[in-house]
Order: C-alpha cells, then structure tokens, then sequence
C-alpha cells in the first residue's frame, strides 16, 4: 500500500515514517508504511553533507531550489554519487523557533510532470478506503501552485508535495499540523 507520485527519497537508505497516509499503488515515496528504518529528521535522506548549494546543485540532475522563511539550514544534504542521478535527493535541516524540526526534501519526481497532478488527484480519490490509514489532501500554495498534503491517521503529522519546475519538493517534520505544512510552502 504505497502512494504513488509523492516522491520518492534516496536508494541510500531513505525511508518514510509509517504514520503518514499508506494508500494503494506501487511506488517508493513519502507516505509509506514503514520499512523497518527509523527515520532520521537531522538527515532524512541518509546524504552526506555538502559545503554549499552549488556543490548539491552539482551531484543531482534537477534545480535545486535554496528555500526562504525557515532560517538558515542546520544541515545541506545531497545523496551519495554512486546512486543513479534519478534516485538522487537534496535536503534541508531546519530547526525553527516557529515550526520546531522541518526537512525540505527536493528530487526528481515519481511521475512525469505532465501526470503529476493526475497522481495526486488518483491520491485523494483514495480517501475512505478501509486500506487507507491518514488522508489525502490537495490545496493550492502562492500563486495556483497545486500541491499534496499527507495527514497521518491520528491528525498528529502532516508532509506536503508539489512540482517546482521539474524538481519535486517535499516539506515534513516529525511534529508538523496540516496548517503548518501549507503556511510553510505558502513561503519557501
């Protein structure tokens, strides 16, 4: 029970909490059951560190975007070379006076960018399947932007996804509400 066209996180290790929504479909993304791995919030893609942005820029085959509103970033992460350039990721540390822990994970998405929204939206229409634990949601950040918002099963901890050029970004955080994960990217 995995969702597909979230995201997906680094061969190297990454992984996704259980408490995100799980919903039928093959995919390796966010909002999957959990693997047995503990998720790490201070490397969420498991990555080495890198010296600056143009040093991740320069080991992934996407824009990376440097996010805006959440501080300057306790750690930049980009995943290890040997794992092939479309499995490879970008992350972010913070940790916020505001928010506590939030991860700004980018990649190459799942899905084409022309099927993306459609995945999103085959996503949401899986709410109130007995398989699903969490939900699904679609809002609309800045200017139109759509993006996905994963809600665990008990409320507690929400991630949102959305298309940045042809960079995937993904916002989480081991104790963010819905309202959080949207008033974030409504700025980064």
């Amino acid at each position: 029970m995995l969702a597909s066209g979230c995201g997906r996180m680094a061969d190297s290790g990454g992984t996704q909490p259980a408490d995100l929504p799980t919903a039928p479909s093959p995919s390796s993304t966010p909002g999957l059951p959990d693997d047995g791995m503990q998720h790490n919030w201070d490397n969420p893609i498991f990555g080495v560190p890198v010296a600056s942005v143009d040093a991740a820029q320069a080991q992934v085959p996407f824009t990376v975007y440097v996010p805006k509103g959440l501080g300057s970033p306790t750690g930049v992460f980009a995943t290890p070379t040997d794992v092939p350039p479309e499995g490879r990721a970008v992350a972010f540390v913070y940790d916020t006076p505001e928010f506590g822990k939030v991860d700004v994970v980018e990649h190459v998405p799942d899905v084409p960018p022309d099927q993306y929204d459609a995945e999103h939206e085959n996503l949401v229409a899986t709410n109130g399947d007995p398989q699903l634990h969490g939900r699904f949601d679609l809002v609309t950040i800045r200017a139109g932007q759509k993006a996905l918002v994963t809600t665990s099963e008990d409320g507690t901890r929400s991630a949102i996804f959305w298309l940045e050029g042809d960079t995937e970004i993904v916002v989480e955080g081991p104790a963010l509400s819905f309202e959080q994960v949207v008033a974030i990217a409504q700025v980064l």
